[in-house]
């Protein structure tokens, strides 16, 4: 690709030796060319003007060679396929503020480099860096903050069809008439301030790693900093965070103690979403809702679609259900409730983990061989949420991986990748519950339909044992945590 460096850093000597000597060679590095606008810049120039004091003259004498090269550099955007632009001392009068957002409004796939460098001496450049991430943000772009990503976010751009925007020039009576291209209303990116509740949970902090792909950042919440069942807590999350999206992914997850505790279990997966979803539909956040496969009674013997009959036969079923009516009855403008199934992943406890220890302490397995139900990865899930959100999806999905699969042979697939030998052997519902009589009951047949996500995104969830093949190479790269 031809990339268009847009860049402030020219402005000093040291700037144009980062740009020269480290962010040029690296974009050549990666197989593109690039576009310097400095160098077709008259270096003399540039330089009486920063030997002038700060202040207004000195602004405005920017604003005067700003306009001048103006119209030569929109013309290289056009030449260009893409834009990398370093974010450092971007303020309101920058040429590089003017770069970005005339790139954005031509439908030009921009990356934004958030380097430290502190060679502005604005203050007010750090502020207005935060309306022109979010500007890139809601044009499609990708904010990343290290050198070392911006290969990923430009190929992830190539990658990517481009947004089609309607020509900004129209005849109409065999006259050229140009049209201001449609502004982007900065108020409708869901992505300019994510808080996600449940933050020490596994699902959260897959969403944190999906968004960091993307150049986006999330304050997360655990229920020290915020408990949802306390409606005072909420309130106090809306004033003080104004989020734009909400991922709520706390929750009281312990389905057979959920038996002994169940008004907890009302308060925190019921209640605290109705708290959740009035303030949302005040602020106007767009509020995502993870709910289970334990809505359901297992007596289906096809895929569950989203508008079948719901019937918990647990207190934790029950409990998400009730989470699902309070946002319901209070739904604010956009909402999504993700109903999922067999969760796990590397940030906490999951099944899998629990019979790759156990293996490996040599102690016997007997896992149930008559509940059938599809596993999920927590990167899958978070990804596929994300994927919703972005084509500004509502109202109630079954997001799982793909494929059908027994608890014990669930087990099986995960000692086996894993590479641990274990004694594992199957048992039946029937004889679980005469060992714990206090388990909750679960439902026997669980699958979910997750075509609709499939129509509505252009791709399918994967099968499940292949992500349970990456969560293998997490575990094997990272480590358990």
């Amino acid at each position: 690709m031809r990339i268009y460096l847009a860049s402030p850093l020219g402005f000093s000597e040291a700037g144009r030796a980062f740009n020269a000597g480290t962010l040029i060679p690296l974009i050549e590095r990666l197989g593109h060319e690039v576009l310097d606008p400095w160098q077709l810049t008259d270096p003399a120039s540039i330089e009486s003007i920063r030997q002038m004091p700060f202040g207004a003259d000195r602004k405005e004498a920017f604003r005067k060679l700003n306009a001048e090269i103006g119209r030569a550099n929109a013309q290289a955007i056009d030449r260009c396929d893409a834009v990398l632009a370093v974010l450092d001392g971007v303020d309101v009068d920058s040429g590089t503020a003017a770069e970005i957002g005339y790139a954005c409004a031509k439908g030009k796939p921009v990356v934004g480099y958030r380097g430290d460098f502190r060679l502005s001496a604005d203050n007010e450049g750090a502020i207005v860096n935060l309306q022109v991430e979010y500007f890139i943000r809601a044009s499609g772009g990708i904010i990343v903050e290290a050198l070392a990503d911006i290969g990923g976010a430009l190929e992830s751009l190539r990658r990517s069809e481009p947004p089609r925007r309607q020509d900004s020039r129209e005849k109409r009576g065999g006259i050229e008439r140009r049209e201001h291209p449609q502004p982007i209303n900065l108020e409708m990116n869901p992505y300019s301030s994510i808080i996600i509740t449940g933050g020490n949970g596994m699902l959260a902090h897959a969403f944190v790693r999906n968004l960091a792909a993307r150049g986006l950042r999330a304050v997360t919440l655990d229920r020290t900093a915020c408990d949802i069942a306390s409606e005072s807590d909420v309130r106090r999350l809306f004033a003080g965070h104004r989020p734009t999206l909400l991922l709520n992914c706390a929750a009281h997850t312990k389905v057979d103690l959920c038996e002994e505790q169940q008004e907890l279990a009302d308060a925190i997966n019921g209640q605290g979403v109705g708290h959740l979803a009035r303030l949302a539909k005040e602020h106007g956040t767009f509020l995502v809702q993870f709910s289970t496969d334990f809505v359901f009674d297992g007596s289906g013997t096809r895929p569950y679609r989203t508008d079948d009959p719901v019937r918990p036969l647990s207190a934790y079923g029950r409990s998400k259900l009730l989470g699902e009516q309070q946002l319901q009855a209070n739904a604010p403008a956009k909402w999504i409730i993700a109903r999922t199934a067999w969760l796990y992943g590397r940030n906490g406890p999951c099944f899998p983990r629990t019979m790759i220890e156990r293996g490996k302490a040599g102690s016997p397995l007997r896992v149930v061989n008559d509940q059938i139900g599809s596993p999920t990865y927590t990167e899958d899930l978070a990804a596929a949420t994300l994927d919703l959100i972005d084509r500004d999806a509502t109202g109630i999905w079954h997001l799982t991986n793909t494929g059908s699969v027994s608890w014990y042979e669930f087990a099986r697939a995960a000692l086996e990748e894993f590479g641990v030998s274990a004694d594992l052997g199957p048992t039946t519902t029937a004889d679980w519950q005469k060992l714990r009589p206090k388990s909750a009951i679960r439902p026997a047949y669980s699958v979910l339909d997750v075509e609709p996500f499939a129509r509505k995104t252009g791709r399918a969830m994967r099968p499940w044992r292949e992500a349970l093949r990456d969560y293998y190479a997490a575990v094997a790269r990272d480590g358990f945590a």
